[in-house]
């Protein structure tokens, strides 16, 4: 393990979860990985239990697991998943929050005025609990949205609620 991340890993271990100090080191331990390692934690995440045929990179799994952030779950009778555990999901969440940042309030009203369809459709497919996949797929098309930027957006407007 590199040492950079050994020594982030052992601060995080002593401070507080609430505190400024412990997001700033789940942001610095992101920053540190591997664009694998943050990609595989990401599927974790938002598509897990991820079954081990399923996973981005078998080699940044294992990668997370020796972090701490990831490990294997048995899942309704089966065994071969891979999920995040709490402080994967506060490294990768750590930085999806300032990524939201861009997305402020007012922003997201200049998009409800731009886009008004949408939005509806947006709202009614929150509404269905529709997929959060299908979700980023109309952003990205309707408007031509990059993946990252859709869901982002996607991110900040399920947060906002369209307040």
């Amino acid at each position: 393990m590199d040492a950079k991340i050994e020594k982030i890993l052992g601060q995080i271990k002593t401070l507080d979860q609430c505190s400024e100090e412990y997001k700033q080191a789940c942001i610095d331990l992101n920053n540190a990985m591997t664009s694998a390692q943050r990609e595989t934690l990401y599927q974790l995440i938002y598509n897990g239990p991820v079954w081990d045929g399923d996973i981005l990179s078998k080699t940044a799994r294992d990668d997370l697991f020796k972090l701490g952030l990831a490990g294997r779950a048995h899942v309704k009778g089966e065994q071969g998943y891979s999920v995040a555990n709490y402080l994967g999901c506060a490294v990768l969440m750590a930085v999806n929050r300032i990524d939201n940042d861009k997305w402020s309030e007012t922003s997201v009203r200049e998009f409800k005025a731009k886009y008004p369809e949408v939005c509806k459709d947006i709202m009614n497919w929150m509404d269905n609990i529709s997929s959060r996949g299908s979700i980023i797929s109309k952003l990205k098309s309707q408007c031509n949205m990059s993946e990252k930027e859709a869901a982002d957006l996607y991110r900040a407007l399920a947060i906002a609620c369209f307040v």
